[in-house]
């Protein structure tokens, strides 16, 4: 079972997993093939697994040889990232950005990403400014900024797990875009989106997230498949509760196992912790020499 933990000590059983993950896409592998959706005289855009990107390209860059444009070479194509480059030249230069969207609109969560410099940005500083949209405009009045100060080449990698002052995603939730740029090239090379509207695995009522309710619901046969084995496995992989909380759920007996399960959250309890626990005791009618240490 994927995401569960077991531990029986004393005759009980100890289960704890960890919270539920919004249904998502990872970006990139070869299976995923992107289909062109339009082109630009400075933008090019396509789909995959149901997102839209669009990204800018330096098209009308001429090298400094004639007024024929020849544009700049593509160094990180699909399926290794999405590139995008600085428009140098025509009559709107600027940033390299790229906008990511869903193909039916929905909103939707930047989890993490990974950036590679494909310029400089050592000397002057950089840093990945994403701004969120909702209804076709800016949600907020300046976007959040990502650290990206080093050579070509160099990648940084974000989640919602990094320090806030480096950048942090955990507030693109829930947004029906999100603009990426820099002032120089770079390319996306690793990227989660998260389906904001998707229920969570084992989330049988629709509240957002699996529980105890989730569990009444199975019993009740409110679940995709009812009274399924499969669905209650479901339930119990996605199981999650606050950090240090305990609860007691009676869960239908699995082969071999005490009907009363208690759980933990990841962390409430260890193994080390139950050994300390019932050190030092003796069985019912025995008790414990002082001199030898022993029970009899």
């Amino acid at each position: 079972m994927s995401g569960l933990r077991w531990l029986a000590a004393g005759g009980v059983l100890l289960l704890w997993s960890a919270s539920a993950a919004a249904a998502g896409v990872q970006f990139f592998d070869d299976s995923q093939i992107a289909t062109p959706l339009a082109v630009g005289e400075t933008w090019d855009s396509v789909a995959c697994r149901g997102y839209v990107f669009t990204y800018t390209r330096d098209k009308l860059f001429t090298g400094g040889i004639g007024a024929e444009p020849i544009g700049r070479p593509v160094r990180i194509a699909w399926p290794d990232g999405v590139e995008a480059q600085a428009v140098t030249a025509g009559p709107n230069p600027g940033k390299a950005k790229i906008e990511l969207k869903r193909s039916d609109g929905a909103p939707f969560d930047l989890a993490a990403f990974t950036a590679r410099l494909l310029a400089n940005t050592a000397g002057a500083g950089g840093s990945i400014e994403i701004m969120p949209q909702l209804d076709g405009e800016d949600a907020w009045d300046d976007p959040a900024y990502f650290m990206a100060s080093g050579y070509s080449w160099s990648t940084f990698s974000y989640d919602r797990t990094t320090p806030s002052y480096l950048g942090n995603t955990s507030a693109l939730v829930g947004f029906e875009s999100y603009s990426i740029g820099l002032y120089v090239d770079f390319a996306i090379t690793a990227l989660a989106l998260e389906d904001a509207s998707a229920a969570a695995p084992g989330d049988f009522d629709g509240d957002g997230d699996a529980d105890g309710a989730d569990l009444l619901a199975w019993q009740r046969g409110q679940s995709p498949q009812p009274l399924s084995a499969s669905d209650l496995v479901e339930w119990q992989a996605n199981f999650g509760i606050g950090l240090g909380t305990v609860a007691l759920v009676n869960v239908p007996e699995p082969p071999g196992v005490a009907a009363c399960a208690v759980l933990w959250s990841v962390g409430a309890i260890s193994a080390p912790a139950l050994r300390r626990s019932f050190a030092g005791r003796c069985p019912a009618g025995f008790r414990r020499s002082s001199r030898r240490g022993t029970c009899g």
